[in-house]
């Protein structure tokens, strides 16, 4: 019993001397609030600068194509650059960050100057989708208007 009690004792000893500064816990606490708080609000700031800038591009696209149908006299060649200036961004935008994951996964290359040829290439995809998209956006808007037309249910 008297080998318990001095084991016992000894414990007793040894937490003594660690509390020491019992504030401490309490400033990295506070400390690890106000970074995440600090962190949050970046993450949300950042949101919504990707966002406004999103938005300005879409307000410039739209804008762009309805000057250039204002300027030519025609709707289909401001949806023509609709469909163009809208597939290559998102092309472009899409196609280059995709790369840059799979470069940053695989490490093809190791110079920053291939991420705008990939980016350039991109572009110029879109054009070419855009076109396509245009056309057959147009193809099947002029089959439905000729199916309302000649439609014997046609209601006026």
């Amino acid at each position: 019993m008297g080998k318990l009690v001095s084991i016992y004792l000894q414990i007793n000893q040894i937490d003594e001397g660690l509390d020491g500064a019992p504030g401490l816990f309490l400033m990295i606490l506070f400390t690890f609030l106000v970074l995440l708080v600090f962190l949050i609000l970046i993450c949300a700031l950042v949101i919504i600068l990707v966002g406004l800038l999103l938005g300005l591009i879409s307000l410039g696209i739209l804008s762009t194509s309805i000057l250039v149908g204002l300027k030519n006299k025609s709707i289909n060649s401001g949806f023509r650059i609709f469909f163009i200036l809208s597939n290559s961004f998102i092309s472009g935008l899409f196609f280059t960050g995709l790369f840059w994951i799979l470069n940053g996964y695989y490490n093809w290359y190791e110079s920053n100057l291939i991420y705008v040829f990939v980016g350039i290439l991109n572009v110029i995809i879109g054009v070419i989708t855009g076109n396509f998209m245009y056309k057959f956006f147009k193809n099947i808007l002029d089959i439905i208007i000729t199916k309302l037309k000649f439609s014997p249910n046609h209601i006026r």
